[in-house]
């Protein structure tokens, strides 16, 4: 008599006996990554002692970390958001894109970076205001421009055409042109014969 064979085995080519085996996963593709992360020294100020504002038990403060800290309030020329509610910055007042000290003195103004209007905050090279603008073009190297603004000017150090300034230092002298410019030699002569009444910490733009 002739039997059908309709065992699992002969009708699928399968053993039901047989252990299941798991797929082989696919490799993990390889992640590069987008930048080489080098972790930079905190700078350091150029004159001891303490006198941060906002933070009493603080030396001096960074000014690229208070940055961080209240980049939410920054103001942008052109924004049509309303800024976020006013708050506490250690013994500072945050509010509309300036902070600002228990009586009412500007500390910084946030932006597209921060401008610092006291001492007691230090940009990237350790500098902060009433620094010697000699001291500062001979760490900074590149040429100065300095743009008049009525009764000071502000100076930027460009190692090329295309260089974003790190920072941009203010001082109390009226720079008088044609175009409301110096440049070359004229320019970093008259910020090294000043000191610096605020400076500006460049970060980004939204």
């Amino acid at each position: 008599m002739f039997v059908l064979d309709t065992s699992v085995r002969t009708v699928w080519g399968v053993d039901p006996n047989a252990p299941l085996l798991e797929p082989e996963p696919e490799p993990e593709p390889e992640l590069k990554p987008e930048y080489e992360h080098v972790p930079i020294a905190a700078p350091r100020a150029r004159v001891p002692g303490r006198r941060a504002p906002c933070f009493p038990h603080r030396d001096v403060l960074v000014a690229s970390e208070v940055f961080r800290d209240l980049v939410a309030y920054a103001l942008y020329m052109g924004a049509d958001t309303d800024p976020p509610p006013k708050r506490r910055y250690g013994t500072c007042t945050v509010e509309a894109g300036k902070l600002t000290d228990a009586r009412g003195t500007l500390i910084a103004e946030i932006h597209c970076g921060l401008t610092v209007h006291v001492r007691g905050v230090i940009d990237d090279l350790g500098f902060e205001v009433g620094a010697s603008g000699k001291d500062i073009a001979a760490e900074r190297a590149g040429d100065v421009i300095c743009f008049g603004y009525e009764s000071s000017a502000e100076c930027y150090i460009r190692r090329d055409e295309s260089d974003e300034p790190p920072a941009s230092y203010r001082i109390a002298v009226a720079v008088t042109t044609d175009d409301g410019a110096l440049t070359g030699k004229s320019a970093r002569s008259t910020l090294e014969a000043n000191n610096i009444s605020a400076f500006t910490a460049r970060m980004y733009c939204h």
